[in-house]
């Protein structure tokens, strides 16, 4: 076992934030370049608008879905019979909206070129390609243009400002990294992008999601970074990890999220043991920045001014506040390869408007997607508490991390990364507090792991339904 040691760095008082100058001797008031120039005016407009009524962003959304739409019917072969009766149609409303067809991941599997549009605008910029696989395994790759990108960046500076962030302040980032070997740690002398097209920042620390915990924590301590973003399971894997006590060494000010599905219990531990509260980011490959959470609450805000995320029952009803629903979205500024009404796969709570006084569409939670529902014998479908099991099978038993696979209604496998095989006794209590979280009486098949690895996107599922 590697010893960790502690070096608190110096973090002596630094100046004020301002904006990066390109000028020579011009400080402040900072000079901006062309592209920071246009990130400020795109922030300005955000400003304003996310104090709009409901009502109004909805008219402004439906203006820029009218230009995607008509540029779609025209490029995009997929969409050429489908949009056809928005032929001379100069004002969307939502009776028209809902003639849209909604769009399948495989739809984007089995018509990747016809989806293409065979006119992209060359002032969009550049296009690029994402691939996403998921837990299926099979790949959706998404075209995207460098405006997209843009306004991905935008969004992100949006989340900064209402979180108030200090950019002279050191970050940790522990993600999935093209590239970068896990146990090796990269350190730049800035934010990257975008920040650092419009600021003078902070260090970033990054590792690899997939290195191992000690090396984690030993590099937490190291460099004892003011900010950490990572996934919730990598978070709870951190917070429950057997030195755990080495986390109280940390001065962290902030704790962000991204990528994985956040319980209410990871909440209330990182509160309860990093003295800090946990700010998520819903975003997907797909559209980019979808929701952020609100700056004085837990529930998230819709980026209308990105996408356009609809919540629908099984049926097409949209949901009202307090229903659980799956998410539509479409991303209003990817011309390249529109993406309208697609079906992301996601399951969130739609919540009531926010007293923050923003317009913006709110959502209570998000739950995850459909592959982390979990089948139940009357027919029912809910999502379980998995992180709550896990809470309580740490009680009982030395296991590491654990994963629930529903192989038919009434049968699980529980796989366990344990410390040591377990007793008959401790296999037993493992399994009630498995049935105890669930709310069932399941079937429940232990199997022993020496590791659950991690998705080639670096994700990590608690739980997977295979019904």
């Amino acid at each position: 076992m590697v010893k960790i040691s502690v070096r608190v760095p110096n973090k002596q008082p630094k100046p004020s934030t301002f904006f990066r100058s390109y000028r020579p001797g011009i400080s402040w008031p900072a000079v901006p370049n062309d592209k920071a120039s246009q990130l400020l005016a795109l922030l300005f407009q955000l400003e304003k608008s996310q104090w709009w009524s409901a009502e109004k962003l909805r008219r402004s959304q439906f203006t820029q879905a009218l230009n995607l739409l008509h540029h779609a019917r025209k490029t995009v072969p997929f969409y050429k019979d489908s949009l056809s009766f928005l032929e001379g149609v100069s004002e969307l409303n939502e009776d028209l909206w809902k003639k849209v067809p909604v769009l399948s991941r495989q739809d984007i599997q089995d018509s990747e070129e016809q989806l293409l549009s065979t006119n992209i605008p060359t002032s969009h910029g550049k296009v690029s390609e994402i691939r996403t696989a998921g837990s299926t395994g099979k790949p959706v790759k998404v075209k995207r243009t460098e405006t997209f990108l843009f306004f991905h960046n935008v969004f992100t500076l949006r989340e900064h400002l209402w979180l108030d962030q200090n950019l002279n302040a050191r970050q940790m980032v522990i993600r999935s990294v093209k590239g970068l070997a896990p146990g090796r740690v990269k350190v730049q002398n800035s934010w990257g992008l975008p920040y650092n097209l419009m600021y003078n920042t902070g260090q970033s620390v990054i590792m690899e999601i997939t290195t191992d915990l000690e090396t984690q924590l030993q590099n937490l301590i190291k460099y004892q970074p003011d900010y950490l973003l990572t996934y919730p399971s990598n978070l709870n894997a951190l917070l429950h990890y057997g030195k755990s006590e080495f986390i109280k060494q940390l001065n962290l000010r902030q704790v962000r999220t991204i990528s994985e599905s956040v319980s209410d219990e990871l909440r209330m531990e990182v509160l309860d043991k990093l003295g800090v509260k946990l700010v998520d980011l819903y975003t997907s490959h797909e559209a980019g920045v979808m929701a952020l959470q609100c700056p004085e609450h837990k529930h998230y805000h819709v980026q209308s001014e990105n996408v356009i995320l609809e919540v629908m029952h099984e049926d097409g009803r949209p949901c009202k506040s307090g229903e659980i629903g799956r998410v539509f979205i479409t991303s209003l500024h990817n011309f390249a390869m529109p993406l309208i009404r697609y079906n992301l796969l996601d399951y969130v709570e739609v919540g009531e408007p926010c007293d923050c006084g923003r317009g913006l569409p709110v959502l209570k939670r998000i739950l995850g997607r459909s592959r982390d529902m979990m089948g139940m014998p009357d027919g029912s479908r809910i999502f379980p508490s998995i992180v709550a099991g896990a809470l309580k099978v740490a009680e009982v038993a030395p296991v590491a991390q654990i994963q629930v696979i529903q192989h038919t209604v009434d049968n699980l496998e529980a796989k366990l990364v344990a410390v040591r095989k377990l007793t008959e006794d401790e296999e037993k209590n493992v399994i009630n507090a498995l049935r105890e979280s669930l709310g069932h009486p399941f079937r429940i098949r232990l199997t022993y792991q020496d590791e659950i690895p991690r998705t080639p996107g670096g994700k990590f599922f608690p739980f997977i339904s295979l019904v």
